[in-house]
Parts: C-alpha cells; sequence; structure tokens
C-alpha cells in the first residue's frame, strides 16, 4: 500500500501518465495493449478511448483497424441519443482518422485495410453490429447529398455512404472489395437498406465494367438468389420502390431475352452447372438452356406481383397483367396452348436427369398470386400431381380454386363409368402422396378427408354454391372409410 501511495504521489509530481502516453520509443500505450486485433483493442477501449481524445496525436501510431475497432466500439456502446452524442464528441479524433484513411490522406492500402474492416461489419449476422456500421460508413465518408442527387433516398437509412465511396481516391482498387462485401450483405437485409444495397451493386458493377476492372459477381445472378432464397422480403422491397421494381424487372427480362437469343444463335453455354435447365416457353416458340435461379427468380416475380389500384377489374373479366414484362413472363412460363404440360414451367427440366425443375413450392406460389389472371394460368398449367397439394394450401384466391376444382371435374366427364372416374382420382391421390410433406397423411382415407375439409372451407370462404364431382367423390372414399373402420 505504501509504494502504491509513493507512485501516485510521484506521478502526480513528475506527470509521469502522461509522459507514457506521449513516448513513441518505447511506445507504452501499443504495449499496453498488446497487439492491434479486435479482441484487444476492444478490451483496451475503456481507457483507449479518452487518451485519444484528450491526446489526438497519439492516434496517428495507431494502425487504421485499431481506429475503426475502437468506434464501431464506441457506436455499439452508445443505447440512446444522448450516450450517441457525448461518444461522438469523445471519438471525434477517431472518426477524423478514418475518414482520412477511407479517403485515401495515408495511402491505399491504409484506404484498403479500413474499408476491408468495415464492409466486412455489413456482413454480419448480428444486426446492431450491421447497424452501428453503416452508422460509422455514414459519418466518416457519408455525404449531404444535394436535394437533385437521386441518391438523397440513401441517407435516410445511413446508406449516402455507399455512393459516396465510389468518388474516393482508391475506388478502383477498392470496388472488387465492394461488390462482394455489398452482394454478402443483401442476405440480411430488407427494406431500404435492401433497395439501398442493390442499386449501390448495381452502380459499382457498372462502374467496374466501364474501368474494366474484374469482379467476381454477376449483377443478375445475384439478383435471382436473392429474388429465389427471398422472394417475400424483396417482393415487399419491390412494391414500396418504383426504382428497386424497374431495375429488377429490366435485368430479369434481359436475361432471359438473351438466353433465348443465344440458343437461336448456338452460342449458348455448355456449362451444365450455370444453365442446366432446358426450359421452352408455352407457346413453344422460344427455348433456351438456363439456370435454376433465373427461372424461380423469374416465378416470384410474377407470383408477388401486384396490379396497381386503377387496373385491377371491378367486374369478372380477368385481365393480362398491366406491365409488358410481367405479361411477357407470364407468356412464357404459363401462357395458354400448352395444355399438354410438357412446355413453360411444366416442361421445364434438368438437362442431365431430366427430373422437373419446378417444383410444388414455385407452384403453390403462382397459385396464390395477388394478380388473378397469373393465379388462373398457373392453376391451368400446374401438372394434375400437384393439384391436391395445391388445394391444401391456405389463401387461394377464388379464381385459382375454381380453375383447379373444374379441371378436376373435367377429368369425370371424359370418363365413361364411374369406375373409371374413382381410378383417376384415386391415380392422382396416391401421386400427390409422394408430393404433400405431411407425416399424418398417410394413405388415401387420410389425404381425402384433409382435401374434403379444406375445400368445403374454400366453397363457404368464397360463398360457391353448387358441388364439385371431385369433392363428392372425397365424400364417398372418406364415408366408405368409417364405415369399414365402425365395422
Amino acid at each position: 500500500k505504501e509504494a502504491v501511495s509513493i507512485i501516485l504521489s510521484i506521478e502526480n509530481m513528475f506527470n509521469l501518465a502522461d509522459s507514457f502516453r506521449r513516448c513513441p520509443d518505447p511506445d507504452y500505450l501499443m504495449q499496453t495493449i498488446g497487439c492491434t486485433t479486435r479482441e484487444s483493442v476492444e478490451r483496451a477501449y475503456d481507457w483507449l478511448l479518452p487518451i485519444i481524445s484528450s491526446h489526438p496525436s497519439t492516434i496517428n501510431r495507431l494502425p487504421s483497424s485499431a481506429s475503426c475497432f475502437l468506434l464501431l466500439r464506441a457506436y455499439e456502446s452508445a443505447q440512446n441519443d444522448d450516450q450517441h452524442v457525448a461518444l461522438k464528441e469523445l471519438a471525434a479524433p477517431l472518426l477524423k482518422h478514418v475518414r482520412e484513411c477511407l479517403g485515401g490522406s495515408f495511402g491505399e492500402m491504409e484506404a484498403i485495410l479500413a474499408a476491408d474492416l468495415l464492409l466486412k461489419e455489413i456482413c454480419s449476422k448480428l444486426s446492431d453490429r450491421r447497424r452501428c456500421a453503416r452508422r460509422v460508413l455514414e459519418e466518416a465518408i457519408g455525404i449531404e447529398l444535394s436535394p437533385n442527387n437521386s441518391f438523397t433516398f440513401a441517407c435516410k437509412w445511413n446508406c449516402g455512404w455507399l455512393f459516396a465511396l465510389i468518388d474516393t481516391k482508391y475506388i478502383t482498387s477498392l470496388i472488387s472489395r465492394c461488390v462482394q462485401f455489398v452482394s454478402s450483405a443483401l442476405i440480411h437485409e430488407r427494406g431500404g437498406v435492401l433497395r439501398s444495397y442493390i442499386i449501390a451493386l448495381h452502380k459499382y458493377i457498372s462502374f467496374a465494367e466501364d474501368h474494366k476492372v474484374k469482379v467476381n459477381h454477376s449483377f443478375v445472378e445475384t439478383i435471382c438468389n436473392l429474388l429465389s432464397r427471398r422472394p417475400q422480403i424483396y417482393a415487399s422491397a419491390m412494391e414500396r420502390f418504383d426504382d428497386l421494381r424497374s431495375l429488377t424487372l429490366q435485368v430479369i427480362n434481359r436475361e432471359f431475352q438473351m438466353r433465348f437469343q443465344q440458343k437461336q444463335t448456338g452460342n449458348e453455354s455448355s456449362d451444365l452447372s450455370v444453365r442446366n435447365v432446358f426450359f421452352q416457353s408455352a407457346s413453344g416458340k422460344e427455348e433456351a438452356f438456363t439456370s435454376i435461379t433465373l427461372l424461380q427468380a423469374g416465378i416470384a416475380l410474377m407470383s408477388y406481383w401486384k396490379e396497381p389500384i386503377e387496373f385491377v377489374s371491378e367486374d369478372d373479366k380477368i385481365r393480362e397483367p398491366s406491365d409488358e414484362i410481367i405479361r411477357s413472363l407470364a407468356s412464357w412460363f404459363i401462357g395458354e396452348g400448352n395444355e399438354n404440360g410438357d412446355r413453360g414451367a411444366a416442361g421445364a427440366a434438368f438437362r442431365r436427369s431430366r427430373k422437373k425443375a419446378i417444383g410444388e413450392d414455385q407452384w403453390v406460389m403462382m397459385a396464390k398470386s395477388h394478380c388473378r389472371y397469373i393465379g388462373r394460368q398457373a392453376a391451368l398449367s400446374v401438372p394434375t400431381q400437384f393439384l391436391p397439394r395445391l388445394l391444401l394450401c391456405s389463401g387461394l384466391p377464388h379464381t385459382s380454386f375454381t380453375t383447379m376444382m373444374k379441371r378436376l371435374d373435367k377429368l369425370s366427364d371424359e370418363k365413361s363409368s364411374s369406375k373409371e372416374i374413382s381410378s383417376a382420382y384415386k391415380k392422382i391421390l396416391t401421386t400427390s402422396m409422394s408430393v404433400v410433406r405431411a407425416s399424418h397423411l398417410t394413405n388415401h382415407r387420410a389425404i381425402a378427408k384433409k382435401l374434403q375439409g379444406r375445400i368445403s372451407a374454400y366453397c363457404r370462404i368464397h360463398k360457391i354454391d353448387g358441388s364439385y364431382a371431385f369433392s363428392n367423390w372425397l365424400g364417398e372414399i372418406v364415408s366408405d372409410a368409417e364405415k369399414k373402420i365402425k365395422a
């Protein structure tokens, strides 16, 4: 205790702590931190940040990674706006250092290191870390965009930095990293942030192409993967933002047109891992080798397409989609003239295995489409084996439901005897049992009972009078099975 008191009194007398902080050789500050890994810097955060605030010159002895770590830690610590303001003032030297690093004041390598670290954070699975990284980048290099600038929308979500970054000194060295990390971050975001990232990614890839910088990412493949993996979230963003919707439709349509043209000229790719699906339009006029993700993306666009209110028919007339690109997609996938089910979405098949490329999940999406025309055409085009699976879904629109029931009733009209009708319906149920993914539906009686209940519920919901032949047949199957059980 006496030694501690002596040391403290000497420190007060000669101001040793301040001398140690300022001493560059040996660098006691860096020796105390230990190393410049994120863990080491974050452990030193509580005592290091006040030192940097009171002695801004010490920051020049820290590498850019340490400055970024400390700044991220400071923003993560702010629990409310008041704390954020206080920490922002305390961390002002750090923010200035990070801004200069990204701007290229300390050279290309420091700019790359700082950008790598912060861009990795926007890909984190933890939402708080992504939010803090966006805020740091916005306050470091985000610019006050003028009202005439078309990217002012991004500032609302702390995404103005996406477009300011392209004006930095070493952007040609950073552009490939920007494309890589922004592409990876898409899977975690939604709404306005997702919109900002996609538009910025398109701008980055266009910039790279213009400046002959190689990037290992294709914009259309990125969009297709995102649409196939997160169709509902992407569709929600498109519904809110016209520029995102317009960009997506143009990109997907252009890709389909290019694939059809390449097949006609004989220049299609032989890479089965990329273009591994043979697709022929419903009319039979166009055909192409394409990727499964492109097909799934086209289906997602159609399924979640919502017609403008002024275009929705108030009468019973079902109109084609108002958008020209959506009409084209619908004609390719589920257009008229495909009664045999060997073209369009129903006929798409993998090149090697010849298995059907479009599964039940995609047919369910199309049948439940908000656009009545797409829902009806999907119900007409879906392979018969999927009909029971679609009828078991909740949320089928009136048009899709009645179209599917009429298709099933048409099977009975084509048969001359009740035995043939029963045989045809049993064949459908037998096939559908391998499609329906429900452990408790293991036999004809179970699936028939479930189907009958769902069909009856739809008839009540949609206020449909009368009955369907398929529903009556299901009732007979259930009734006969219950009699056998009682006997």
